[in-house]
């Protein structure tokens, strides 16, 4: 089509460019404010902006400055009071198809950018291999079909200036319209495609999410605006087809890009939409109505009376029957263990790599927060300049900051913090007891399980079965859904602090209320951000029942571990939110609550697990110290995957422990599962220091660990931003707190323990 001899717009062109200016604004205004929203979503009240936000940006950016030129290309064809659109002269006319033109690339990219962001939070969601390598390729697909709309856009006319040059000041020559609206319709018949794929794939992920029905069909509700947006691109290929022969070729012109626009926009809509959690909910906290359940501000006094020790306890003396360190989740052949050895002389060979590859040009791989002080990105850094102060995290020294490590009761070595890391993402089980190297005073644990005789029989059933009738899956639900929208809850970084905080305050409300009278909970302070949480049920005497989980959680495959994604759902959020089930329920019983169980009953959630048991060891250092008389302690590390035993046919179990622990105390938790659980038990090893149990058989405690199923079915989604939700099955971590509330329970009336 010669553009030189196009009328000039008539009355429909102007009708349509009016409609373009009151509806673009409308679709910006809305777009900013969802795009504002999920900006606070994501920021408060912790700051956790994931890949998917940032291309978000990116693409708000786009689709404004695209909308914005659009708007500037049809003002030149707004009629005026004083003149008609007949009087447009060719200069006017140019200058609304110059901005027209370079429109264009912005709204390719900002629509790949939009589908990009979906893409990516689908990601989060979706762990199956499949989707996964689907959602992938669709990445990848856009932003190949963007490179190819640009490209053509760019050799279309030669020069470019052909495009909006009316009056051929410059010669040069253009595409036959034929091949250039074939190209333009091949570009939309991928973009209406695409769009119905990124409008329809999260609908399959809403059943996933953890969120009353009538809210997730409302989301997918909004989210369908999607489709509509890729109905938009139905009416441009209609347009450019009419074009050729229109005697009003500016109208097609203009509804073509007033369709471009409706489609950037509510596509962006709907790809804000998901991400918006509870909004008016927040709005409420922010007016002081509601109550913010992950305020980080929450502040409590230190138990009365106590200091506390800063690290690690230490190991025992060796003996002949001492295992070799086993690993987790490594790749194996058919019919074999994925448990596989690690020699002292492999992880010696492995260090030394380590410590020649982190001193070659005295480059340091060591990041590490200090109290006080936050690592930001240079978007967050940005971000947050505005509206409060910032401070980076030191870089320490590789070498001069060594820590000692012990990965078996004969295998202790120093190790930079990096290559401590290194070692725990390879699968190594290890406690660092850097700063506590003394093993003198440990007496053996043979000795002390000697001291402690469980109950041959289970023998209070008649009590405990209507206390395992109150335990709730929606009430496990409820806890852990918050606690994983943490960042991460690493046990050095302000969002581990701020996790225990969380979690301090989680468990204050659940003793308020109960209402019982001398039921307590404290944070027990460490040398890092985050602290472990302790609650108290007095008994009649100090023998103490120890119920234990682990709150951190970390992404060892992200080296950034202060500020990665970290969600911890099954490591081990499940297994925190178990027995803090378990807690409330005990809580019901009024003997309980009024403190006349013969024995008292605690409730650890340990910091710092991830990185070498640091807060279980204090804690247990501690209580070895002042001679605490515990009598029992149970770890309940990852107790929601069970989809690695069922499919593989089998049934789901409870997975007890039976290397490194106390053998009585195994033996009658086997017991309790088979009175108080629906399933049964698998007996299985998971190696040394595997848990926080390990701190307190290291000091003399008996110490037992249950796991979700055998060890070598467990998660493959753990310690890494795939640990989430969707992982989890509710109803198998209610077995585990059955468990969790009939051991208590039981050695809580145990008198002659």
């Amino acid at each position: 089509m010669d553009r030189s001899t196009l009328a000039p717009p008539t009355d429909r062109a102007a009708f349509v460019a009016w409609e373009f200016s009151v509806i673009t604004p409308i679709l910006l205004t809305l777009a900013t404010l969802l795009f504002f929203a999920r900006l606070w979503t994501r920021c408060f009240p912790v700051y956790r902006m994931l890949a998917d936000d940032y291309v978000c940006a990116i693409a708000y950016v786009l689709v404004i400055v695209n909308s914005c030129l659009f708007l500037k290309s049809v003002q030149w064809i707004l009629p005026t009071y004083t003149e008609p659109t007949s009087n447009l002269t060719i200069g006017d006319r140019e200058t609304s198809a110059f901005y027209g033109v370079i429109a264009q690339p912005f709204w390719a990219w900002g629509m790949a950018s939009i589908k990009i962001s979906i893409g990516l939070m689908l990601l989060r969601l979706e762990a199956e291999k499949l989707w996964r390598r689907f959602l992938w390729a669709m990445i990848v697909f856009q932003f190949v079909l963007s490179m190819y709309n640009m490209l053509t856009q760019l050799v279309g006319c030669v020069p470019l200036r052909e495009m909006w040059d009316f009056t051929e000041h410059v010669p040069g020559r253009c595409w036959p319209y034929h091949v250039n609206s074939a190209s333009q319709i091949t570009v939309q018949v991928f973009v209406i495609l695409t769009d119905w794929i990124f409008a329809l794939l999260p609908i399959s992920f809403l059943r996933k999410v953890q969120r009353p029905l009538r809210e997730r069909v409302i989301i997918g509700l909004l989210m369908s605006l999607g489709v509509f947006a890729g109905t938009a691109s139905i009416v441009k290929i209609q347009q450019i087809v009419a074009m050729k022969n229109a005697k009003d070729a500016y109208a097609h012109i203009l509804t073509v890009e007033l369709w471009c626009s409706i489609e950037a926009l509510t596509g962006f809509i709907a790809s804000c939409v998901p991400c918006l959690r509870g909004p008016f909910q927040r709005a409420l906290e922010y007016l002081g109505v509601a109550t913010l359940p992950q305020n980080s501000s929450y502040t409590y006094a230190h138990h009365p009376g106590t200091r506390y020790a800063t690290h690690i306890s230490t190991g025992r003396t060796a003996t002949a029957t001492d295992q070799p360190i086993r690993m987790k989740r490594t790749s194996s052949s058919a019919g074999e263990s994925s448990e596989q050895i690690i020699t002292g002389n492999d992880l010696t060979a492995k260090t030394a790599s380590w410590d020649a590859y982190a001193m070659k040009d005295g480059i340091t791989r060591a990041y590490l927060t200090q109290p006080g002080a936050m690592k930001l990105s240079i978007f967050a850094a940005s971000l947050a300049a505005s509206c409060s102060t910032a401070l980076s995290i030191p870089k320490r020294d590789a070498q001069s900051d060594l820590r000692t490590i012990q990965l078996s009761p004969t295998d202790i070595r120093q190790v930079t913090d990096d290559q401590k890391f290194e070692l725990l993402a390879e699968g190594a089980n290890l406690i660092d007891i850097t700063e506590d190297l003394d093993t003198s005073s440990l007496v053996s644990v043979e000795q002390s399980s000697a001291a402690v005789t469980f109950p041959a029989a289970v023998s209070h059933q008649s009590n405990i079965t209507p206390l395992l009738a109150k335990l709730s899956t929606d009430s496990l639900k409820a806890n852990l859904e918050p606690f994983t929208e943490f960042q991460n809850r690493y046990y050095n970084s302000t969002y581990g602090a701020q996790s225990s905080a969380w979690l301090l305050k989680t468990v204050q409300d659940v003793i308020d209320a109960s209402g019982a009278p001398n039921v307590t909970v404290y944070a027990f302070k460490h040398s890092f951000l985050q602290s472990s949480v302790i609650a108290t049920i007095p008994g009649q005497s100090d023998k103490t029942i120890v119920l234990g989980a682990h709150q951190d959680s970390v992404n060892s495959r992200d080296p950034d571990r202060v500020n990665n994604r970290a969600p911890g759902a099954d490591d081990d959020g499940s297994g925190s939110v178990t027995i803090l089930e378990a807690l409330k329920v005990l809580l019901t019983d009024e003997d309980v609550k009024a403190g006349k169980a013969p024995n008292t009953i605690e409730f650890h959630w340990y910091a710092a697990e991830e990185a070498g048991l640091l807060g279980s060891v204090d804690v247990w250092k501690k209580y070895k110290a002042e001679g605490k008389n515990a009598k029992a302690m149970l770890q309940q590390d990852m107790t929601g995957y069970s989809k690695g035993t069922t499919d593989k046919g089998k049934p789901e179990v409870v997975g007890v422990i039976t290397d490194y622990v106390d053998e009585g105390l195994t033996t009658f938790i086997t017991q309790v599962i088979d009175a108080y659980c629906d399933i049964g038990y698998v007996l299985t090893k998971c190696g040394y220091a595997c848990s926080d149990h390990a701190s307190a058989y290291r000091n003399g405690y008996p110490g037992a660990f249950v796991f979700e199923s055998d060890f070598s079915d467990d998660s493959p989604y753990i310690h890494t931003s795939q640990d989430t939700l969707e992982t989890v099955n509710y109803d198998h971590m209610l077995q585990h707190a059955k468990l969790t509330v009939g051991l208590a329970y039981e050695l809580a009336y145990a008198a002659d323990l």
